[in-house]
């Protein structure tokens, strides 16, 4: 799927490329030249969405980070270099950053108030259906359990609408 998702890339230039975890399953070489790869479209005017949790290799690779929180409160949009001063050890710096966000959102409280549960709207019916009504107790539509005072067992799930009219027959000729 990762070389699909690649692939469909590289058959149009694009303005905004959004992968998620593309580099999840590569291994350090393959991950590397796709971060350069991703890099140069990001160089040539590709606004490049890359959502991740492996960190390696991404120091200096983001101009920003979206730290979206838990709870539903509110996220936030993180230059790099205010995440990660300029000059500091590479990796190690934005995981530690990173790390800090994380547990400053596990002390956030959880919502107060319940959260509502959404609105269930009525399922749409094909047209026709809702006004639809049945000939007798257990039918539906233009079927029904037909009794016929029997055991049952021996019931049965048919139509009870009227038998369509004969059609004359066309004289030969």
């Amino acid at each position: 799927l990762r070389r699909v998702q690649i692939a469909l890339k590289l058959l149009r230039p694009a303005r905004v490329l959004l992968v998620d975890e593309v580099t999840a399953d590569l291994d350090v070489l393959a991950r590397q030249a796709l971060l350069c790869f991703l890099r140069e479209e990001a160089e040539e005017g590709c606004a490049v969405i890359y959502c991740t949790h492996i960190l390696d290799g991404l120091h200096g690779w983001a101009s920003h980070f979206l730290h979206v929180r838990p709870y539903g409160h509110t996220g936030e949009t993180l230059v790099a270099e205010a995440l990660v001063q300029p000059g500091s050890d590479g990796d190690t710096a934005l995981s530690t950053a990173v790390l800090r966000l994380l547990q400053e959102d596990s002390a956030l409280p959880p919502p107060t108030k319940p959260v509502e549960p959404a609105i269930e709207k009525e399922a749409e019916l094909p047209s026709g259906w809702k006004f639809r009504q049945t000939s007798q107790s257990g039918a539906y539509g233009n079927y029904a359990w037909d009794k016929e005072e029997q055991p049952e067992e021996n019931w049965s799930f048919k139509s009870v609408a009227p038998s369509p009219p004969t059609m004359p027959q066309g004289s030969a000729s």
